[in-house]
């Protein structure tokens, strides 16, 4: 009886761990997708997004670099990619008029503004 319970246990966490694979599977590639700016909102702070389009307005301000990404020259998202995460990262890319897609977090800054901005974890050419 106790290898019966045995295999059953392992079938179990078989099958739980298969649906784990599963779902997250799904989840990495919904967040492949790029997210439609124009959708974005003060609801996504602290959710991860892909964004991608034209740099517009690029300033270097401390190795921190910023600046706007537009989606067919209708709506933009602010940007930054910090120094810490510009030294580890390829960003000679990222210069006024090129086209780029961003991987981050969105967050809401200044905190209280209204605006919204995405900080790239990861930049795709």
């Amino acid at each position: 009886m106790e290898e019966r319970s045995v295999k059953m246990l392992a079938l179990a966490c078989s099958v739980a761990g298969l649906a784990i694979l599963y779902f997250s599977s799904a989840l990495m590639e919904q967040a492949s997708l790029p997210a439609d700016i124009k959708t974005l909102s003060l609801d996504d702070v602290g959710s991860s997004a892909k964004v991608c389009g034209s740099v517009t307005g690029l300033k270097n301000s401390k190795g921190n670099l910023l600046f706007s990404i537009s989606d067919n020259r209708t709506d933009s998202i602010h940007a930054v990619v910090f120094n810490s995460t510009a030294s580890r990262l390829n960003v000679s890319g990222i210069l006024n008029g090129n086209d780029v897609c961003l991987l981050g977090q969105i967050q809401e800054y200044p905190p209280g503004s209204g605006v919204i901005e995405i900080v790239a974890s990861k930049v795709v050419y």
